[in-house]
Order: C-alpha cells, then sequence, then structure tokens
C-alpha cells in the first residue's frame, strides 16, 4: 500500500495546502488500491481493528496532514481534529460499504467521500477567507 501511495505520488504531485483535496488524493489512490486487492484489504483492516495495525497508523498520518493543513489558516487545533476525524470517519464509511458491496467501484467511493466532506471544505475555504481578510 505504501509503495502505491509513493508511486501515484510522483516527482509531479505538488501536495494541495487543502486538507481535504489532499486528503482525498490520497483516498483515491486508496480505493484503487483496496478495490483491487479486497481479500487482503479484509486482512489489513481487520488487523488495524483488533491490533492497531498499518491501516490505522497509515489514516493517523494522513489525519495529521490534513490537522496541520487547517490549522495553518488558523482554524483551531481541536476543531481541526474534529474536522478531521470526521474526514477520516467519512473514508472508513465510503470504505466498508463500498467492501459490502458486492462490487467495489473505486470511482463511486470517491464520489461518496466528497459529497461526505464537503462541509470541510467549505469550512476550510471560509477560513482562508477569514484568514486573508485580516492580513
Amino acid at each position: 500500500m505504501d509503495t502505491a501511495l509513493k508511486s501515484a505520488s510522483d516527482a509531479t504531485y505538488v501536495e494541495s495546502s487543502h486538507p481535504v483535496i489532499f486528503f482525498e488524493f490520497y483516498a483515491d489512490i486508496l480505493f484503487r488500491f483496496y478495490g483491487s486487492h479486497i481479500e487482503p484489504t479484509h486482512l489489513v483492516l481487520m488487523d488495524s481493528l483488533l491490533k492497531g495495525g498499518f491501516f490505522t497508523k497509515q489514516m493517523q498520518v494522513l489525519q495529521a496532514k490534513a490537522m496541520y493543513k487547517y490549522c495553518s489558516v488558523g482554524v483551531d487545533e481541536r476543531v481541526a481534529q474534529v474536522f478531521c476525524e470526521n474526514i477520516v470517519s467519512n473514508f472508513l464509511h465510503v470504505l466498508l460499504s463500498e467492501l459490502a458491496s458486492s462490487e467495489f467501484v473505486p470511482d463511486n467511493a470517491k464520489q461518496k467521500l466528497s459529497a461526505l466532506n464537503k462541509p470541510f471544505s467549505i469550512s476550510y475555504q471560509s477560513a482562508v477567507a477569514a484568514n486573508t481578510r485580516h492580513l
């Protein structure tokens, strides 16, 4: 999975300062990877549920980076944490829903996640606008 993330974010990729766009970029890569490796995904998720394994650590790293991006535009750290916990929860909800369906379609998963994360995207845009007015 780490290899999939690294190869997808090649030297031409410029990391977005927008926390939702940043998270959804990696979520798309993960949806595509997990969708083509269903059985190993079940094992990875079970390991994380039982032991806080690889998947849990992966989500913690993405969450921490997204939190930093919110805080960098003036969002309170506790508020940023709530936003990012919800973004990760939305990802997990969509992933589990797709895995439980008869057919995992990464593009459908991406659309569902974007719709669920819309409030957090708007909140970031509002914070940027407020931060810009204060400069």
